[in-house]
This record gives C-alpha cells, structure tokens and sequence, in this order.
C-alpha cells in the first residue's frame, strides 16, 4: 500500500447521510468535499482536484478514483511506478470486470443508445502486451488513473478547467 497519501472525498450532491457517515467513520482520516449539488463526474473531480492543487505542498500526482470502483492495495504503487518509469503524465489501471476478471476496454461508442450494449455482443479486450508491465494507449479511464500535478495544471492554464465541465459524465476522459 502506498504511504505517502491523502484522501480526498468529494460528496457530490448526495441526498441521503453519507457524508455525515464517512465524516463520522473517518473523519480524521479524509478530507470531506460537500457540494450542494451533483456536479457530475468531471464537476465533482474538478473540485477535489482544485482544492488539492490550490494546498501550499500540492502533490505531484493525483488518484481519481470512483466510489463504486475496488482497487488492488498495491494499484497506486503500481501506477505510480509506471508514470515514473514511463515518463506518463497519465496512467490508468487495469479495469476489470468484478465477476468475470476480463478486461474492460470500454465504450468508445458516444451515442447514448450505444453505451448499453447488450451481453454477449462485446468482445472482451485483450491487452496487446498481457505480459508487459504496462502498454502505451491512445484511451485512460477516468474511474481509477494516476494523473501528473504538470498535466492539470497544463490543462488549466489551456482550457480553463481540469476536466470538460460540459461533459457531466461518460467521455470525459476522450482526448480531444
């Protein structure tokens, strides 16, 4: 498990207490974001993202990590090592499905009746090196990726923004 970290949690608009739970259970070990409403993937990313950036150490490096996703103990190690090692700005973990362990390649579908695909249609993906310890791609996923402090900042200072605020969710991640 990587030792040098801060957990940042965003509540992004929830309706119920699960806010006051995870402060209650941890609050001494999380950094609580409340936004008053849902601000989608990348509205709530761009907040825990910018108050993390705007600390007077800031990190050098970035997990996002969504709430439904369940990591590896050694995922952040993993990634971290291969962002240095590779000189990435940006690094994805595997994504794998819970039940069968086949890896997710996603949807590069961007049309909203061809995100749901229906079993048995899709092809599993096959990474091009299985046995490499990572492989060069033209596609991160947003739902557990390592970024570079240098990359959102970059971004920032181009667009104005971290992540597209115009994409609530799904594409998000899509390089342009």
């Amino acid at each position: 498990f990587y030792p040098n970290y801060e957990v940042v949690v965003v509540d992004n608009g929830s309706k119920g207490n699960d806010a006051e739970i995870l402060e209650q259970k941890y609050g001494k070990y999380i950094k609580l974001i409340r936004n008053k409403e849902n601000l989608g993937f990348t509205g709530g990313n761009n907040e825990g993202i910018d108050r993390v950036l705007k600390e007077n150490q800031p990190p050098d490096y970035i997990f996002l990590l969504n709430n439904d996703a369940v990591i590896r103990p050694d995922c952040i190690n993993v990634c971290l090592e291969v962002a240095k090692s590779s000189g990435a700005g940006i690094v994805g973990a595997i994504i794998e499905d819970g039940r069968t362990k086949e890896v997710f390649e996603g949807c590069h579908a961007f049309l909203p009746k061809e995100f749901f695909v229906l079993p048995g249609l899709s092809k599993p993906f096959r990474p091009p090196a299985p046995h490499a310890p990572f492989w060069k791609t033209g596609r991160v996923h947003g739902c557990a990726a390592i970024i570079s402090r240098l990359v959102f900042e970059e971004i920032k200072n181009k667009d104005g923004y971290y992540l597209n605020p115009s994409l609530f969710l799904y594409g998000d991640e899509r390089s342009e």
